[in-house]
């Protein structure tokens, strides 16, 4: 694990925040399976507006929970899915920044000498592909197919 105040020790990570900041935070979710790229990076953006906005104590209950569910991935967390632990959401509203620039040291770091993990949204949207629930129908044909008529 790196420490959170050793931000400033990657300059490159540093300096690419200023950039790209929703696109390093959706990769970093994505790189572990914990949602897809450009949801992440919808939800990384709104973030930054209401930062931008002066409504940083909102704007830390998203990437604060993603932040609880990458402890949970690596086991430094409380194993309970889908919840914001205080530590993670005060980290967010303190320094997001610091934040960001760990976690993804440390995603980087786990992927280097690991292989990636699976990917649940990819399995759930393969599994409905191949049970045909993707397919699209023929306008009209919507009715035939929920009756079980062909």
């Amino acid at each position: 694990a790196f420490n959170i105040c050793a931000c400033m020790q990657d300059c490159f990570k540093l300096s690419s925040l200023i950039c790209c900041l929703p696109s390093r935070m959706a990769d970093t979710w994505d790189a572990v399976g914990l949602m897809p790229y450009f949801v992440g990076v919808r939800k990384s953006f709104c973030c930054c507006l209401m930062y931008l906005g002066g409504c940083g104590l909102c704007a830390a209950t998203i990437p604060g929970q993603q932040r609880s569910e990458l402890r949970d991935f690596f086991g430094f967390g409380d194993k309970v899915k889908g919840n914001l632990e205080l530590s993670d959401w005060c980290c967010y509203v303190c320094c997001p920044l610091c934040c960001i620039i760990q976690e993804a040291r440390h995603v980087d770091g786990a992927l280097a000498v690991l292989p990636p993990p699976p990917r649940h949204w990819e399995a759930r949207s393969m599994a409905r592909m191949e049970a045909g629930e993707d397919r699209i129908a023929p306008p009209g044909q919507n009715a035939m197919i929920e009756d079980g008529r062909h």
